[in-house]
């Protein structure tokens, strides 16, 4: 009996603290569904015992963190489930599990769980490896080609953007250059107009040229004498 009770003891294992990072891939398959998902639902389980449970409103990029302490054997199972919120109902959409061990031996754990795998390979448990020392990180399923071409079409979108933003700012660019070119032309013409109002002959000083040309005139009298005379040298 006291050697059962050392070895009970040996496997007691007390987890403190316990911390959960679960971030979900393909939310987006919810979203479009036609039965209209009212959110995401998940909750942290060791056993039948619900340790912590939360949902999200933001289906864009819902992530849950989970924090506590656990206590129990290295041959304990903690299981992260999701499921999607309806009027009505609730569908389970995926789970991972990961040991009280590996636990023991990292002070968080990241879970990455995807939408778009059957349950049937969701309830399975996920494939370790490690992120570092003093964290887990566990990826529930491998992203496969579509997840891969969608990042790639994101990716194309950025691009993209950046792209038209460069050319919105390279027109802004010209038009103001256009702007800028059109108001040196106006100055210039300002100051040539005020340079030939400067230059131009005052109203005083017309008048009287055009009275010195009116008197150079010969008048009528003095002209009928000039013909008179030309006509009789001709004669």
């Amino acid at each position: 009996a006291a050697a059962a009770a050392a070895s009970s003891a040996v496997e007691m294992l007390i987890l403190a603290p316990l911390r959960f990072n679960v971030r979900i891939v393909g939310a987006e398959l919810v979203l479009n569904e036609a039965d209209g998902g009212h959110g995401l639902f998940c909750r942290m389980m060791a056993g039948s015992y619900v340790m912590q449970s939360a949902a999200v409103s933001d289906m864009r990029h819902p992530t849950w963190d989970f924090s506590g302490s656990f206590e129990g054997t290295k041959k304990s199972v903690i299981r992260i489930e999701v499921w999607k919120l309806k009027a009505s109902t609730s569908d389970l959409l995926c789970t991972a599990s990961v040991s009280a061990a590996e636990c023991a031996l990292n002070d968080r754990v990241n879970l990455w769980l995807d939408l778009r795998r059957p349950i049937g390979q969701a309830e399975a448990n996920a494939d370790t490896n490690s992120g570092g020392p003093g964290r887990l990180q566990l990826n529930a399923f491998m992203y496969d080609s579509h997840f891969i071409e969608a990042q790639r079409r994101k990716q194309l979108l950025d691009l993209e953007k950046e792209e038209e933003t460069a050319r919105e700012a390279l027109v802004g660019e010209w038009q103001q250059e256009q702007v800028d070119v059109t108001v040196l032309v106006q100055e210039h013409l300002e100051q040539v107009n005020a340079y030939m109002a400067e230059a131009a002959p005052s109203p005083e000083s017309r008048r009287e040229e055009l009275d010195e040309s009116a008197a150079a005139v010969p008048s009528d009298e003095h002209a009928h004498d000039v013909t008179e005379s030309r006509r009789e040298e001709l004669d």
